[in-house]
């Protein structure tokens, strides 16, 4: 279509003229008569300053995202070391072995089986025998409560206990 039109101009006519070559018989011509337009100086220097304040503030911001890229980059750096020694961590500790009870298991569970052993050596120490509907209250000693206590602890640790996994980012 750019083929059809041709573009002339005269030094005498300030017009910009296209004409349509595409037919023979009807020729058409399309003319724009542009004239410059009047700016003051101060106008056109209002704009020049604003453009170096607005270049300004490009770099400005540039140079500030280049510095968040790279903050942004060590935080997400510190945070996959960080998942990675938990990685190693768990790893490690699969292969120790999860089913080990922990020093705070054991010591709430003989305080517990001590709380028990004192409740019920106080029941059958007042010398009166109760019986619950068919059967009387049997009395244990402590290391039948600590046994009974840390064997539950045991199962909870190893089969009960839910641990929620940790997605690395992509």
């Amino acid at each position: 279509m750019t083929e059809d039109w041709e573009f002339t101009t005269t030094a005498s006519s300030p017009d910009y003229c296209f004409d349509d070559k595409s037919t023979e018989n009807n020729k058409t011509q399309v003319c724009l008569n542009i004239l410059p337009r009047k700016v003051s100086k101060k106008a056109i220097e209002a704009k020049e300053q604003k453009i170096a304040q607005l270049k300004k503030e490009i770099t400005f911001l540039r140079t500030d995202n280049e510095r968040l890229k790279a903050e942004n980059q060590a935080i997400k750096q510190s945070i996959d070391t960080f998942r990675e020694n938990l990685f190693k961590e768990r790893e490690r500790n699969k292969m120790k072995g999860n089913s080990n009870l922990s020093l705070y298991t054991m010591s709430l569970g003989l305080i517990i089986a001590c709380t028990l052993h004192f409740n019920s050596a106080s029941d059958s120490s007042s010398g009166t025998s109760r019986k619950l509907l068919f059967y009387e209250k049997a009395t244990y000693n402590l290391p039948m409560y600590a046994l009974i206590i840390l064997v539950f602890a045991l199962i909870w640790q190893t089969f009960l206990k839910v641990r929620k996994p940790i997605y690395k980012l992509p």
